[in-house]
């Protein structure tokens, strides 16, 4: 994969490139029970943790924070976990890269609060022998104000770099359980797999120079509420051209899915909020997971230099699609 990305980026064969050069070695380094960090080289890349911001106590949810992209730049917002010059204080629950939905059951896990629901980690799993080990795998409770479980998931995060980390990617794998009972995700805008980005590559707010286009060839405002199999943000970051860009997999619930892409730095893959996205009546986007079974989500996430030219994203988003040819179809 890494391979091809580049050489889509500069133009050489892939078999060529493999001769010529190879990524440094991703790893993921044990911290504690609670986080996992994963360094490219001896150089750090991210951060899986699954504690509450400074000044929070119980509104827990797993996120990926800090996050570096290429040659190390810090891709998302600082706060709530961190104070940095310049960064906007709003919205604490967009926590950098994270997964939440804002009805599940009739309960928000998107707005988190203390003293409300949460989404709990449970444990790591150990990677089995001849995996990588450039994998974290944990898996979580979503837990409601009242103490109940009311669904579990699996996270599987890949981290990967191109050998002159020009770009760096993840990609996920998230797999939702309803343990007891039918699990209802509603039809709602707040959700779902969300990016909170570093100021720069938003479209307003302070220090804000960043341009945002889809997969349809959309740009600016026009992306919000609309289906699209990727979408990208880009923009100077000190001086040089650095973006990202979120990557719907086709074999998920209803693809291309809806983009909750705001133009202060939000951008969120939800496949679920038709309602408030196309202004339709009732709540068609609504999505019913019976007992026992479960969903799976895959999205990438590429991180990477230069413009966001249209090719070669298409490229990226092609290549990703052609993985998990294996898996069952889901609904649509």
């Amino acid at each position: 994969m890494l391979a091809l990305a580049l050489a889509a980026t500069v133009g050489l064969c892939p078999s060529l490139l493999v001769q010529v050069e190879t990524a440094p070695p991703v790893r993921v380094v044990a911290i504690d029970d609670g986080r996992r960090d994963v360094l490219l080289g001896d150089l750090p890349f991210a951060s899986y943790r699954s504690d509450a911001p400074p000044g929070m106590r119980t509104a827990v949810t797993p996120a990926v924070f800090p996050l570096f992209g290429p040659k190390g730049v810090g891709m998302t917002r600082g706060y709530p976990f961190a104070r940095v010059d310049g960064d906007p204080q709003d919205h604490p629950h967009q926590r950098s890269f994270w997964f939440a939905h804002g009805d599940v059951n009739g309960v928000n896990f998107w707005e988190l609060k203390d003293g409300g629901p949460a989404i709990v980690h449970e444990r790591f799993e150990a990677l089995r022998d001849g995996d990588a080990g450039d994998t974290v795998v944990a898996r979580n409770r979503w837990v409601d104000g009242e103490g109940r479980v009311i669904a579990t998931d699996r996270r599987e995060l890949r981290f990967f770099s191109d050998p002159r980390d020009t770009l760096r990617g993840i990609d996920s794998t998230i797999t939702i359980r309803a343990p007891s009972g039918e699990l209802r995700f509603g039809d709602t805008k707040e959700g779902t797999l969300g990016f909170r980005m570093r100021p720069e590559l938003a479209l307003k707010g302070n220090g804000a120079a960043g341009e945002v286009i889809d997969s349809e060839g959309r740009r600016g405002a026009a992306v919000w509420g609309k289906r699209a199999r990727w979408i990208a943000y880009f923009g100077p970051v000190d001086g040089k051209p650095l973006g990202f860009a979120l990557m719907d997999h086709p074999r998920n619930l209803r693809h291309p899915t809806w983009w909750h892409a705001r133009d202060y730095g939000l951008a969120a893959a939800n496949p679920f909020g038709q309602h408030d996205f196309e202004g339709v009546d009732g709540k068609p986007g609504e999505y019913v997971l019976e007992s026992g079974a479960a969903l799976t989500f895959r999205h990438r996430l590429v991180l990477f230099e230069g413009e966001a030219d249209q090719e070669r994203l298409d490229g990226w988003w092609r290549e990703f699609a052609a993985t998990g040819a294996d898996e069952a179809e889901v609904k649509r």
